[in-house]
């Protein structure tokens, strides 16, 4: 288990083709799967994947 990981959406490589997963703090979860993943299972990993501030899209919009 990497301690220094935040749990969040990552970019993860498994079988040389990359796709968003979930990183739990415990293991792996791949976007559209059930199974589990541990670090071993994984090929490389990304980047953190940073979620748009969702506050942005609940701004009124001004009347024109």
């Amino acid at each position: 288990m990497n301690e220094k990981r935040l749990a969040g959406y990552y970019w993860v490589s498994v079988n040389k083709e990359w796709e968003p997963g979930f990183w739990s703090g415990e293991h792996w979860l791949l976007i559209g799967e059930e199974d589990r993943y541990q670090d071993d299972d994984i090929d490389l990993i990304g980047p953190a994947l940073v979620m748009p501030n969702q506050g942005d899209f609940f701004e009124p919009i001004s009347p024109l």
